[in-house]
């Protein structure tokens, strides 16, 4: 983690970002499952100690959900919310979120689900380029979500306490396979890329 040093951007509480990568193109499509057998999540996944409590607080709402664990059916807490997009002038809302806790199989890593049911993100997707992607999530001081996409370039444009943690991070994962992904917290004046 990282301090801030640069001031908080008018109205904005905290940021997730991460790489888009044609894996997760396909899954905002609904084309994930590339194999007979099925499978193929849909979900974006994040180190559950690392992004956990930074989703959790973007989406206070809980509700309980009836998951297998241990092979038996368990009552598990998962935090809800809703994801905004802006479309020309109006604000339109384009889908409730669930951000649901590590499973066995997978015990570090929580999940929004169901981002196939997001249409705002299918259709805001800008096409392939060869410039890095992001798709950030960025909680206002009203607790609302917006999902926005940017590249490395378009980030520039935006306040340097946002682009300048975001191509750090980028720049520390060149020569790497490692896909970029952190966050900013302006409630804390903390960093996290992502390792």
């Amino acid at each position: 983690m990282a301090n801030m040093a640069a001031a908080k951007p008018a109205g904005v509480t905290r940021i997730v970002f991460q790489e888009v990568l044609p894996g997760d193109r396909l899954k905002f499509a609904a084309q994930s499952n590339t194999t007979p057998s099925g499978g193929g999540a849909r979900d974006l996944r994040y180190n559950d100690p690392a992004f956990g409590p930074v989703f959790r607080s973007m989406f206070p709402k809980t509700e309980t959900e009836d998951r297998k664990r241990g092979g038996v059916t368990k009552s598990v807490t998962v935090h809800v919310g809703e994801i905004w997009t802006t479309h020309e002038e109006k604000p339109e809302q384009i889908a409730d979120v669930t951000y649901e806790p590590p499973t066995d199989a997978r015990p570090s890593e929580g999940r929004l689900t169901k981002v196939h049911g997001m249409p705002g993100l299918n259709e805001k997707l800008p096409d392939e380029t060869d410039e890095k992607l992001f798709l950030l999530f960025v909680q206002q001081d009203d607790g609302k979500v917006y999902a926005h996409f940017a590249t490395l370039s378009q980030l520039a444009n935006w306040h340097e306490a946002v682009h300048s943690p975001i191509n750090a991070c980028a720049a520390s994962a060149q020569g790497t396979t490692r896909k970029v992904a952190g966050w900013i917290d302006f409630t804390t004046n903390k960093s996290y890329c992502h390792k």
